[in-house]
């Protein structure tokens, strides 16, 4: 079966569309904060563009934990919430 990434979903979300895309994990990292709860930052892509500091939710920690979350995974963004820096669009091309 063969699965696609949803191109130039991510630039749509910045820009405030509602959407559900499929994406595609390039990376996970381990944040490094003060806490009793973990934080990871991830690196998406919708195979046009890329953020690379996309925020996960701390109730998916186990799923980074498990694997289930990993580098080059196939994931269908659910729910989402988008916030823009000043003067930064956090769009990668």
């Amino acid at each position: 079966m063969a699965i696609s990434l949803d191109e130039g979903s991510l630039a749509r979300m910045l820009d405030g569309a509602e959407e559900k895309p499929t994406v595609q994990i390039l990376g996970v990292r381990k944040m490094n904060q003060k806490g009793p709860q973990e934080r990871y930052r991830m690196i998406i892509s919708d195979g046009l563009n890329s953020i690379n500091f996309a925020m996960l939710g701390t109730q998916l920690n186990p799923r980074v934990e498990s694997g289930d979350f990993s580098e080059f995974t196939i994931v269908k963004l659910a729910h989402s919430i988008t916030s823009k820096i000043k003067d930064k669009n956090g769009i990668c091309k």
